[in-house]
């Protein structure tokens, strides 16, 4: 299979009869790039890249890999190589599931969590690089990314790129050595993150266009705008007496992200001018970055948490690494700028006053060891002058592991594009822009920008908890009603996705509720249109009875598949899916109802069939099958808007270590923060809530938030 477009890139997917290749054919279409799905040693090894999608178990992937030769054909890739989830694993040595050889292109053990923590992890968690990579191009260092792995890669630090944590646990996220980069999470499931990952692997080495974050600089002393010439403070033009308005004239001309340095602070070594850029934060709507005599956490932390996106560092950098890294594991590597200050190859400090024995090369080491990602490199010697920045120095600097921002020299639009052409991230201008030789509307209207977000994400140890939506299907369209009676037409699944994905949704779950009922097929059609319009996990199920089923809804583009009826008429089923497929894809429906001897007992068909089955064990059995995850639906709350069943919820819960998503009852904010927290559910499920816009999905995502629920928002 091969899709043509104009975009000159070709990349080969490998076809190792499992994985997500749907999910990444799909993202490649939306970027409009060339790929063929193979498994022709030949095909691979001409492509421009390669992709290895994960989805599956260890043991059944390699020995396919084997048996067809595809093994030692990728060892002997050597363009750019991604390998997604499972795919990233198998070029491990070895993995303990199904104590497995794997590729041994790069050292280490995928190994299982342990712990106390639900698994597999199923869910949103937060990666934070560890080194600037290009394939963070255009992406904050730390963002949520989805994750459903139960193993994790063991990696040592020369090999991986970003981190995460699970519980305890430590692990890499993001790998490379040499041509071959992993992901441990899903980039084509991560939103529109996540796919700009997958896209900047695609344009590895493609020469695409150059872009250039040109930030205005405001200079504060006394509370008001100067300019130094060459940091030498009695060499000062004033050119304001508001800070804050001149941010806004900046804005207002087109400025997308602004620096403001507290130059009494950085003299002194405490701030100085905190409350006057406190109020210039809350009063623009761009993203600042802040530096100028921030010594201390306490110092960079009020400067964070009132809205700065970045602080810059720079005596600090030298005196006090330690805090340094101690505000990169709070806040993440994306929030912390560390200024490289220059005067003849030496590194100057304290406002530029003094001039220290350390090289640049010996400070970007010490930087690069303790995480730092971006940095701002600044020849003091043409700083103020108007006669253009230190090329050769820019050039040197650019061949360091960071996003390097230009400060110093900066004069004409011609230098912003020379600075884009040469690779740099960003560009700090101040008297350009004050003695009107450069004009900020001009400058950003010349040279397109990065992507720059308002906020950033913080790194966390656990998934999120889930705020997913489900849509019932009858007849190829959404309906809802109350236990599965009177049916009401809510509307095109695929759209209704699509509007769920833009706005912040974790999953989505699709479930024909006729199809064990008639008899019939899930529609498989309706999987692949949905794959192709959203880049969120989504699950789908009804009249689930096959491995060939199951297989058929993972190919066209589904994330996991949920089985009801048949983990009660034929629990073997499990089984052999985990087996196949791996744990994370299989999610068994849970449909009981309180009897009359005052058992949770498990119906089937739709709801219409008692079974005599315990829910609690059949929960147990379920997990000892190898189920991924449990979709608790209450029978006795479905629809009634009176709330979920926290006894029950809270029952399952316990008694198994696998994820539970709470399902039927949720009529107000509050019945999902007690189903999280009473009820001790990993995600929390509602349907016509959303579909009638009775309670907006982001308003709620905050609301749990403030209840001091970890949620991706």
């Amino acid at each position: 299979m091969e899709k043509k477009a104009s975009n000159g890139v070709r990349i080969a997917i490998i076809d190792y009869n499992a994985g997500n290749i749907a999910s990444v054919t799909n993202a490649l279409e939306r970027f409009g790039i060339k790929y063929v799905v193979t498994r022709d040693a030949k095909e691979i090894l001409s492509a421009d890249k390669v992709i290895f999608p994960g989805q599956g178990r260890a043991k059944p992937a390699m020995e396919f890999l084997r048996e067809n030769g595809l093994a030692d054909v990728i060892r002997d890739i050597k363009k750019p190589f991604l390998g997604i989830c499972l795919g990233m694993q198998l070029l491990f040595a070895a993995s303990e599931e199904d104590e497995t050889e794997c590729l041994g292109i790069i050292p280490g053990t995928v190994r299982k969590f342990r712990g106390d923590m639900k698994i597999p992890q199923i869910g949103w968690n937060t990666i934070t690089a560890t080194k600037y990579d290009p394939l963070f191009r255009d992406v904050p260092d730390t963002l949520f990314a989805y994750f459903a792995n139960s193993y994790y890669a063991e990696s040592s630090d020369a090999y991986t790129v970003a981190a995460s944590s699970y519980g305890n646990t430590p692990f890499a996220a993001v790998i490379r050595k040499d041509n071959f980069y992993g992901t441990q999470f899903h980039p084509e499931k991560s939103g529109l993150l996540g796919v700009q990952i997958l896209k900047n692997f695609c344009e590895l080495g493609t020469g695409t266009p150059k872009t250039l974050l040109v930030a205005p600089a405001i200079d504060i002393i006394g509370g008001k705008c100067v300019r130094l010439l060459q940091g030498e403070y009695d060499k000062q033009t004033t050119y304001g007496d508001d800070p804050a308005l001149m941010a806004k004239s900046f804005v207002d001309a087109g400025a997308k992200y602004l620096h403001v340095v507290d130059l009494d602070g950085a003299r002194k070594g405490v701030p100085e001018n905190a409350t006057v850029i406190a109020r210039l934060i809350k009063k623009i709507a761009v993203s600042v970055q802040v530096g100028g005599g921030i010594r201390t956490i306490e110092d960079a932390r009020f400067y964070l948490d009132t809205g700065a996106l970045r602080i810059v560092v720079s005596t600090s950098a030298l005196t006090n690494l330690e805090m340094v890294r101690a505000l990169i594991a709070e806040y993440g590597p994306g929030r912390v700028v560390v200024s490289v200050d220059t005067r003849n190859g030496l590194v100057a400090t304290e406002g530029w006053k003094k001039t220290t024995a350390e090289t640049t090369e010996s400070l970007l080491a010490k930087l690069t060891e303790a995480g730092v990602t971006t940095i701002i490199y600044t020849s003091i010697a043409s700083d103020g002058t108007l006669k253009g920045p230190d090329y050769e120095g820019v050039g040197r600097i650019l061949k360091t592991p960071f996003r390097v921002m230009v400060a110093g020299g900066i004069t004409s639009i011609d230098d912003l594009k020379k600075l884009g052409g040469m690779g740099a991230y960003g560009a700090i201008v101040g008297k350009a822009i004050y003695e009107k030789t450069i004009n900020i509307a001009e400058a950003v209207a010349a040279i397109p920008s990065p992507y720059i977000s308002k906020t950033s994400a913080k790194p966390t140890r656990a998934v999120t908890k889930r705020v997913i939506a489900c849509m019932d299907i009858a007849d190829g369209r959404v309906v809802k009603g109350t236990h599965f009676k009177d049916l009401k037409d809510a509307g095109d699944p695929v759209e209704l996705g699509r509007r769920y994905s833009d706005d912040g949704i974790d999953e989505l779950v699709f479930l024909d509720i006729n199809a064990t009922v008639e008899n019939r097929k899930t529609l498989y059609e309706l999987a692949g249109r949905i794959a192709k319009n959203i880049n969120i996990p989504f699950t789908v199920g009804g009249g689930v009875q096959t491995i060939s089923d199951i297989r058929n809804l993972l190919n066209a583009g589904a994330d996991k598949v949920s089985i009801g009826s048949a983990a009660i008429t034929n629990p073997d089923l499990i089984n052999e899916a985990s087996q196949a497929f791996g744990s994370q894809c299989i999610v068994i429906s849970v449909d009981p109802k309180k009897n009359s001897a005052g058992m949770w007992e498990i119906f089937i068909r739709g709801g219409l069939d008692a079974t005599g089955v315990d829910a609690i064990q059949f929960c147990k059995d379920m997990e000892r099958r190898g189920a991924g995850e449990l979709l608790v639906n209450s029978l006795d709350k479905d629809g009634t808007k009176s709330g979920y069943d926290l006894a029950l919820l809270k029952a399952i819960s316990q008694s198994v270590s696998i994820p539970v998503i709470a399902s039927s009852g949720a009529g107000t904010r509050e019945h999902f923060a007690e189903a999280l927290l009473k009820g001790k559910s990993d995600a929390v499920l509602a349907a016509s809530l959303f579909h009638s816009g009775e309670i907006d999905i982001a308003e709620l995502k905050k609301y749990l938030s403030e209840r001091g629920i970890l949620i991706r928002i």
